[in-house]
């Protein structure tokens, strides 16, 4: 018979050190948030930086970039001046509608970007061929079903 106490336990545990594993590493030079600004940004395929000399620069709405994120515009505005102190990003007002920001790789933080999406393109094709692509892919659709299910719970709670 199956210990309910100690399997819940196991799974509560193995959800804070997923939660907990530092992909930093991987990138000494960035945080773990700013690594997470990184990565939303490069899910962005469309839209390019109007002044920017490469092309294939990536452009991203503020809000856009806060909502993936998960944060408020303004404390994602504290972290892109930290990213545009480093020389990683750069920031662009629309022409259009003066309202809207949005953020740019930098040169710098575009061969950032392409080092960043190398290491872990390596690191998933490392655990790929340890657990299998079709594992993998069910337990990322099983993982995203857990969150939307953990978050619609917790908003039970945080609306009592």
């Amino acid at each position: 018979m199956i210990d309910k106490n100690n399997q819940n336990n196991r799974f509560y545990m193995a959800l804070y050190r997923l939660g907990h594993l530092n992909y930093q590493e991987l990138v000494p030079e960035l945080s773990k948030t700013e690594t997470v600004i990184f990565h939303c940004m490069l899910e962005k395929e469309d839209g390019i930086c109007d002044n920017s000399k490469d092309k294939d620069n990536i452009k991203i709405k503020m809000s856009e970039l806060a909502n993936k994120i998960g944060i408020s515009t303004q404390s994602l505005s504290r972290m892109v001046k930290g990213l545009e102190e480093k020389g990683y990003l750069r920031r662009e007002v629309d022409e259009e509608d003066r309202r809207n920001t949005y953020v740019c790789f930098t040169a710098k933080g575009k061969e950032l970007s392409d080092e960043i999406h190398d290491k872990y393109l390596k690191l998933f094709k490392s655990v790929t061929q340890h657990i299998g692509q079709d594992k993998l892919i069910e337990l990322g659709l099983r993982m995203d079903e857990l969150v939307d299910v953990i978050e619609e719970e917790l908003r039970k709670y945080t609306e009592k």
